[in-house]
């Protein structure tokens, strides 16, 4: 137990709970010690050695694009499709919900600009982020479930000619750190997001937000900052 939560605590830098039954405790080590053989096959970044985690049905398209941090772990059913200019890289610890997808590019035929994600971001379940206009993620950061990041939109001036012939727009999205997003939030090209930010779920991101604000709604409106005091009581 006590190499168990010497190795977990290393890799997601926070302690394991000392109550977690022998059987959970046994099936986790037991799951985590497949993933880290499977996590052989992943692309490694030379700056670090360490293990790897691959969790079942991961696919990997494009791998010579992709740079993997040690301790990065993978879930269940994550797609990530590196080819873009500047390829796709997770820092040290990062972990990949189920069902995510990380896509540098939109389409072969326009390849995108790169993803880059820092050092202990948990990307959440079933999260699509593309890559087209660039996407930088800082250290830190917690992403909820369903979160979407598009750094690429349509242009749709011309009512006589199809959208899909009009070409596109792509702007960077970034995303400082210690951010949290909320399940379900989108964030939409161009945007930056400050440190310490948190983002309501379901809101849709379509301008910039300032270090430690907070914002909600379709569009994300601000709705004041974290580190604002409290009005004292005059009684």
């Amino acid at each position: 137990m006590n190499i168990i939560a010497i190795v977990y605590e290393r890799l997601r830098g926070r302690p394991l709970p000392g109550d977690i039954p022998p059987s959970v405790l046994g099936s986790f080590v037991l799951d985590k010690g497949v993933d880290a053989i499977r996590g052989l096959s992943l692309p490694r970044r030379s700056d670090r050695a360490g293990l790897r985690f691959r969790g079942a049905g991961v696919r990997i398209r494009n791998s010579s694009h992709l740079a993997v941090g040690a301790g990065v772990a993978l879930g269940e059913g994550v797609l990530i499709d590196a080819f873009c200019r500047r390829g796709v890289a997770l820092g040290p610890n990062v972990t990949v919900g189920p069902g995510a997808r990380l896509l540098g590019s939109g389409v072969i035929s326009e390849r995108g600009e790169f993803i880059r994600v820092g050092a202990r971001t948990a990307i959440g379940a079933a999260n699509l982020i593309w890559g087209q206009g660039g996407v930088t993620i800082g250290n830190d950061c917690l992403l909820g479930p369903n979160v979407t990041m598009v750094s690429e939109d349509h242009v749709f001036e011309d009512p006589s000619t199809p959208i899909r012939t009009q070409g596109s727009r792509r702007a960077p999205i970034v995303i400082g750190d210690d951010v949290w997003i909320g399940a379900g939030a989108t964030v939409l090209k161009g945007v930056t997001i400050g440190d310490g930010a948190v983002i309501a779920a379901g809101s849709v991101v379509t301008k910039d937000v300032e270090p430690f604000h907070i914002v909600a709604g379709v569009p994300a409106r601000d709705r004041g900052s974290r580190t604002a005091q409290p009005e004292a009581d005059d009684d």
